[in-house]
């Protein structure tokens, strides 16, 4: 299994590994876009889309995408350094198709649980909050983050772990 993309000469590496740690505690079937494959040993899998726009909301950048392993895989490029919280899903990297930049409005209508999803990782939680969108402005788009394109689903919370 691979190791999640954090270069180590890159200036903000202690936030992303902190933010890594954040997500991995929360993650869980309800969030991957694969929940009945999703196990606690690859908390990561199914992770990449909704972890992408967390990270573009918190770190502005580009969101970018492949095909691995013969699924589409998302990541961030944030001031042009390719950061990947959630390679570690993947045995190996070999990308099958050309890397390509995505608009994260794409991105946040590319599933039909995204939306769930996402409100999901960044909902305050009464036991421990973790709220991403209380710490950012999204990319330059005041009140404009991904979640206010992902309409208005029941949010659904993991179970404690």
């Amino acid at each position: 299994m691979l190791e999640p993309v954090i270069p180590d000469a890159y200036r903000r590496k202690a936030e992303l590994a902190a933010l890594r740690v954040e997500l991995s505690r929360h993650w869980c079937a309800e969030t991957s876009f694969w929940p009945d494959e999703w196990t606690p040993e690859r908390p990561s899998f199914g992770q990449c889309a909704v972890t992408a726009l967390i990270v573009h909301d918190r770190f502005g950048g580009a969101i970018v995408r492949t095909v691995n392993e013969g699924v589409v895989h998302y990541w961030n490029r944030v001031d042009g350094v390719d950061v990947d919280l959630t390679r570690d899903q993947f045995a190996f990297w070999a990308p099958e198709d050309e890397v390509t930049t995505v608009d994260p409005d794409d991105v946040a209508a590319s599933g039909p649980t995204i939306g769930v999803r996402y409100r999901q990782l960044t909902a305050p939680s009464a036991t421990e909050p973790f709220h991403v969108r209380d710490r950012h402005v999204c990319a330059g788009r005041p009140n404009r983050s991904p979640a206010s394109f992902l309409g208005r689903q029941r949010q659904r919370r993991c179970p404690s772990r």
